[in-house]
Formats: structure tokens, sequence, C-alpha cells
């Protein structure tokens, strides 16, 4: 169309090769929006079905009365199965940055600090200041109370200890801008030659073990594996976490069922019925692990749940291809 216009009049030099380009352009625009053609008849009604959420004879079901579905390939369709590439890394964060104190309370009651504008009336009675200084611990209830347990506001103003003391211009001495107060933390290791106490950092994997109770009933058990303990020349890690009762590592006695990273698909058995989805993460608190569905379209979608698979009958890890093919690790 440029090409047949004059640029410095704006006449149209050739009508007819100007009308044909202008339809052409057109079409380009209709084909471009709403009206591309399809590869095929009812090709965008198949891929909505073909996409649904459902489980097997229902998608079936679905399928029928479409072009190019006789009644032998209808029943070989199965849901879409999504793929999930394993994350089987093993650099991550080795431990949390809070440097926490290596003397324990009561097993794994460790003291860390936390500065005033953050702490709660709660942090303030599971502070050492409840033994060691009864006046400030008295104090900083006080200011916290009397401003709704807000240590914004509560803390405002400076506060000070009880000795008293100034410097030679007469100001006050001896401000408290954190205080240590006690949290549990059973999952840690030390550093700086056992002078400091840290959290473990980012799980790498899971070790799923078995081994019969005394009424031979399976049951599982779990050794989390974090960053800091993998490398050449580190032995495998062996701590049950949450530790059972009677022991607290695995031995001879127990079977290796797999490791699960996160990614990996994890099928649990119980009964008759199965709980099943790709591994995100395990607590090492209540034992449970954290899976999403298959057809989860992301970590965060309404298909995340728990399972407890202390007690199942089984567990199986399947490696699943690009094109969602599954095949059960053994």
């Amino acid at each position: 169309m440029e090409e047949k216009t004059d640029k410095l009049t704006g006449e149209i030099i050739d009508e007819d090769e100007f009308d044909k380009a202008q339809r052409r352009k057109d079409a380009a625009i209709v084909l471009s929006s709403k009206y591309f053609p399809q590869p095929w008849d009812n090709f965008g009604k198949e891929v909505m079905k073909r996409t649904l959420n459902i489980d097997i004879a229902t998608l079936q079901n679905e399928l029928r009365g479409l072009d190019n579905y006789d009644e032998e390939f209808r029943l070989s369709i199965k849901p879409i199965f999504v793929s999930r590439m394993p994350r089987r890394k093993a650099t991550a964060q080795a431990h949390k940055e809070t440097i926490r104190s290596p003397k324990a309370k009561d097993g794994d009651q460790r003291t860390v600090r936390i500065p005033l504008n953050k702490i709660k009336r709660k942090d303030v009675e599971n502070s050492v200041l409840k033994e060691s200084d009864k006046w400030l611990y008295d104090k900083l209830l006080e200011k916290l109370d009397t401003h709704g347990d807000n240590p914004e506001k509560a803390f405002a103003e400076p506060i000070y200890k009880n000795d008293k003391k100034f410097d030679k211009n007469g100001k006050q001495l001896s401000s408290v801008s954190t205080i240590k107060v006690y949290s549990t933390q059973p999952s840690g290791f030390y550093i700086n030659d056992s002078k400091a106490f840290v959290n473990n950092g980012s799980m790498v994997r899971l070790d799923v073990y078995q081994k019969p109770n005394k009424k031979g009933k399976i049951e599982h058990f779990f050794a989390p594996v974090y960053a800091h303990q993998v490398g050449k020349n580190k032995p495998t890690p062996t701590k049950i976490l949450p530790a059972p009762k009677g022991f607290t590592d695995v031995d001879k006695t127990f079977t290796k069922v797999c490791s699960l990273y996160p990614n990996d698909y994890v099928r649990c058995y119980f009964g008759n019925t199965i709980e099943e989805g790709y591994y995100i993460a395990y607590d090492s608190g209540s034992g449970r692990i954290t899976v999403i569905d298959a057809a989860s379209p992301n970590k965060e979608g309404i298909n995340r749940h728990r399972i407890s698979p202390r007690s199942a009958n089984l567990i199986e890890r399947y490696d699943i291809s690009v094109l969602g093919d599954n095949y059960r690790w053994l």
C-alpha cells in the first residue's frame, strides 16, 4: 500500500494494486484474531475435553461423539499426566542465618537474640530474664501490656537496665536493644568449634526406610538429608525425624525403600486407598510429606495436600518421563 502511494502528495498511484494490498492486510488482521483456521473440525472442543482434570472413565465418556475417535481409541485415552523435572542437585543453603547459643536447656531449647522491636509478650515470658533480671522482665511486660503487645510502640523510646549508670555528660548507659529468648531447635548442628549452633539449611532429599514392628506390621521411617550432610567422604545420614520411641537412628534392621527429591512422584498405599503426588517437602516435626497432584498447574495450586506416610502398607517412587509415562523405581 505504501509502494502504491505518492509519499509527497499522498495520492494513490496504482489504485488496483493498492486495493489488492488493502484486501491482503484486512485478511491478515482477521486471521490473526478470532478467525484463525483450526487444524481440523472440533479441534478446540477436543482440546478442552482432553485437558479436563477428571478421572479416566469420565474423560472417556466426555469424548463420545467426537470425530476421529472410534471406540477402541476412545477407551485408550487417559487424562494428561503433567511431568515435572526432579531437582536432584546437592548444592543448597547449608544452614540458617540465625546464630544460636551452643548451650541447650531441657534437651533441645536454645537461646537466640531478638531485637526489642520484634518481641511479643510470649517472647519475654520465654526469655532468660525471668531468672536473670526480674526487674527488666517485669518492665518489658509492663510496656507491652500498656501498648497492646505492640513492640514498635512499646519500645519506641529506649529501655535501660536498672543499674543507674551514667556517662560524664549525665546520659544514662546500659540501654537494652535485644534479649535472649528460648526456642525449641530439634534439628541443627554446631559451628565455629562448637561455639555456636545453627538450624539445618535446605533439605536435599528424604531417605525412606521400612521396618516391621513387634507385631510384624511394616512401618516406614524417614531420615532427612540436609545440604551440609552431602559431600565426598561424608557418611549417609541415619537420624530419624521425628524420632520414634526406642531408637533414633537407622541401623541394619531397616530396609531402604527409596530416596525422594523435590518433584519425585510418590505413591502411598493405605489398604484400599492410594495417596499420591509430586513430592515437595517434608515436615520433620510431624512426619508428613507435602505433595501436589499430577494435574496441578503449579506448586500453589488447589491440589496441594499432605500425607502421613508412616503407617502406609507400601511406598513407591515413580520416575516420570517428559511425556508423562511413569515407571516404578526399583
